[in-house]
């Protein structure tokens, strides 16, 4: 009798522990939302540290920070090195059914960096929007690969309104991103073999009144095709 009760005492304690941790993880995700809703800096901070550690699960030869310039907007700086994320040599199969391994060429190199960073971008500002009730956030994209030091290469203004058009299932990052207020040189990058640093935007290039149409975007898209056809 005294063993069964005994028992029963200790699956009691045990429950109301499991319970009272549980009401203070609810108490505290009532406490960051309240914070996030008011615009709470350390909230952000908090929520930000997730996408960074958490939700983008980076491999080697990524790092992502982030700034919070008010609560309607937020920077984020992704620093993503090629050679530690694509692989040197591109493997086929012969006319003969034996595995041939080549290094990969240069410029293949870039094309697949280029699309693996557009998307890297649009990750983390759809993560950024999809859990901060911020107006807009702005991605840039450092490299070092083929620079004599680590430069901007892409830099972006992502509205809440846009992302909410992109069509995620079926979208190609770097076109989703020319059609947005994008500054890159990948066009010229193709040519060389190697990124082009650009000037990245600042947080005084952020309006959030959304433009109909990004001109800027326009006219810098079209200077990139005038400079593929020179």
């Amino acid at each position: 009798m005294g063993s069964a009760v005994a028992e029963d005492s200790d699956r009691f304690h045990s429950a109301q522990r499991a319970f009272q941790e549980e009401a203070l993880e609810q108490a505290d995700s009532v406490a960051l939302a309240q914070g996030i809703l008011q615009g709470d800096s350390q909230s952000y901070r908090r929520v930000l540290r997730e996408i960074s550690y958490h939700s983008m699960a980076p491999p080697g030869g990524i790092a992502v920070d982030f700034d919070i310039h008010s609560p309607h907007l937020v920077e984020a700086r992704i620093t993503a090195q090629g050679s530690a994320i694509l692989p040197p040599e591109v493997q086929t199969l012969t006319s003969t059914g034996k595995l041939s391994t080549k290094a990969m060429p240069r410029i293949q190199f870039v094309e697949l960096y280029q699309d693996y960073v557009c998307s890297l971008v649009l990750r983390v500002a759809r993560e950024v929007h999809a859990l901060l009730p911020v107006k807009a956030v702005l991605v840039t994209a450092y490299s070092a690969d083929g620079l004599p030091a680590l430069s901007p290469v892409l830099s972006t203004i992502i509205h809440r309104k846009q992302m909410e058009r992109l069509p995620f299932d079926t979208l190609d990052p770097s076109d989703a991103l020319d059609g947005l207020q994008t500054r890159t040189n990948f066009k010229a990058s193709r040519r060389t073999g190697a990124f082009q640093p650009i000037i990245a935007f600042t947080p005084s290039d952020v309006l959030f009144t959304e433009p109909a149409s990004s001109l800027q975007s326009v006219i810098e898209t079209a200077n990139r095709l005038l400079e593929e056809l020179e």
